[in-house]
């Protein structure tokens, strides 16, 4: 197997990734429909947006991976930001560099990699958005400038983050090792610690602003169901895939966790009563309309909604919690798949 070398300016590169704030944060929805749409044009299984950090490639973006991260000494994408160009391996069980290779010879059992490099605002090349096969396959010249075209998008996407000033402030004040620990690695949301933390941090900034603020409580209908029917890897399935939906229909500054088991929370800042019941609906429809487990069976969610406004409730976490809590219960008792809204 072949490493891949560490380039010359490789402290300053990993000085100008961490300015950046990316390693070990949430996934963020527009990034994850960049290398969705990567995947589905390349018909490609996987497809990646990962980071290269000192000692491992970090996935910001993961489709058709489980694993958050790899070491960086048998990482492909080591390679690939190496240069400028994008960095092919067609049959990688017959390229000497790569044939003997844990990722080639083991899971994921790599066949074809394709990487184009993905170059922060002062010039590094921070990692790459890349599509795997599990085949070997050929591409084209045509097929490097499309994935140079994703490169590129993806590059502007991460020029126009979006994430509210709490969830950037959190992230500034932490390391990479204590964010990681905020972080759930299945759903790549926060976790509860980190939920607990941003929601201190919100209800603290509507509280100096008197603004608003909502938070909805989110279930698995039936979630024990699809573990017994199907098994439990089947079950992490459905709750990474909700995770994924979540992500998709909220806003950039709201703040998506999982606080355990098929439970997420959805806090969002700064939103009147008619817009949180609006969001947190359309988080419903498109679980309903979108959510597979096996055999194509759907699933369903239930909601439990909270909204408070300045001097009307107890605008703590546990209050709104409790408050949450009470209207998802509502909302199970009666009939599920909907959206219950608390007084």
């Amino acid at each position: 197997m072949q490493e891949a070398s560490i380039p010359r300016d490789d402290a300053q590169r990993l000085d100008s990734l961490r300015r950046m704030e990316l390693l070990s944060t949430p996934a963020e929805a527009y990034l994850d429909r960049i290398i969705a749409f990567a995947s589905e044009y390349f018909r490609t299984p996987i497809s990646l947006f990962s980071i290269v950090d000192k000692d491992r490639q970090w996935f910001k973006s993961r489709l058709g991976l489980d694993v958050p991260e790899t070491p960086r000494n048998i990482s492909f994408c080591g390679h690939a930001i190496l240069q400028d160009d994008v960095f092919v391996v067609e049959n990688a069980n017959e390229d000497p560099r790569f044939s003997d290779n844990p990722l080639v010879v083991g899971g994921p059992r790599i066949g074809f990699y394709a990487g184009a490099p993905v170059k922060n605002a002062e010039g590094f090349n921070i990692g790459t958005l890349c599509v795997i096969d599990k085949s070997a396959r050929k591409f084209s010249q045509r097929d490097r400038a499309r994935l140079q075209d994703f490169s590129w998008w993806l590059r502007l996407a991460l020029e126009k983050r979006g994430l509210s000033v709490v969830q950037l402030e959190l992230m500034a004040e932490l390391d990479a090792a204590k964010r990681e620990s905020m972080l759930d690695p299945m759903t790549q949301t926060w976790n509860r610690r980190g939920f607990a933390e941003l929601a201190k941090r919100e209800i603290a900034k509507a509280r100096r602003s008197k603004t608003s603020i909502a938070l909805v409580m989110i279930d698995i209908d039936h979630f024990k169901k699809i573990n017994d029917t199907y098994g439990h890897p089947e079950g992490d399935k459905a709750i990474i895939m909700l995770a994924r939906l979540l992500r998709g229909k909220t806003r950039t500054t709201d703040v998506l966790a999982r606080l355990g088991g098929e439970e997420f929370a959805v806090l969002m800042p700064e939103i009147s009563r008619p817009d949180a019941l609006r969001l947190a609906d359309s988080l419903r429809l498109v679980v309903e309309q979108d959510a597979l487990v096996a055999d194509g069976q759907r699933f369903t969610i239930s909601a439990g909604l909270a909204w408070f406004e300045q001097g009307k409730g107890d605008l703590s976490e546990e209050g709104m919690v409790a408050l949450a809590d009470k209207a998802l219960y509502a909302a199970k008792q009666s009939g599920r798949n909907r959206v219950v809204a608390s007084p």
